[in-house]
């Protein structure tokens, strides 16, 4: 297939979790091969026995930014020291039981050698485009960055 000068393919790829009820509010979700287990706190009715859902998603938002950034510095050749992103979430409980996350912030926390610094600029911009999961969300995410040179 030829493609015009800028145009990019589109591979689209599907994937399949199943989420099993184990009683009470606790789940287990099957995702290749891996079990993932959520609950909540006893004030929700849950055993705290795992977290509870809005806490995995604050944390696969996390891990998909922090993924979705180290992926763009491997791709540009940045040597990195480390990388931890802070992952905070503002959600309202009514007592009718709607909920609703209302606020994400992140913080990318970024080490590696000053030379780098622009490049990781960079795609830390990019990043907040590529991140699928910050595409998904239908509400207010600020994303900030924080670089710790040597």
């Amino acid at each position: 297939m030829s493609m015009e000068k800028g145009e990019t393919e589109i591979k689209k790829i599907k994937t399949h979790v199943k989420t099993l009820w184990e009683g009470g509010i606790k789940t287990t979700t099957l995702i290749r091969g891996f079990e993932v287990e959520a609950d909540g706190p006893k004030w929700k009715y849950g055993t705290n026995s795992a977290p509870a859902p809005g806490e995995l998603f604050l944390a696969s938002i996390g891990a998909c930014f922090t993924s979705t950034f180290t992926k763009c510095a491997q791709e540009v050749g940045v040597i990195l020291d480390d990388v931890n992103t802070d992952v905070r979430g503002e959600m309202s409980h009514e007592m009718s039981g709607k909920e609703q996350i209302l606020k994400i912030e992140m913080v990318l926390h970024v080490y590696a050698q000053k030379r780098f610094q622009e490049d990781l600029k960079n795609c830390f911009e990019k990043s907040k485009t590529r991140c699928p999961l910050i595409n998904a969300v239908n509400c207010d995410i600020e994303i900030n960055y924080e670089f710790k040179g040597d």
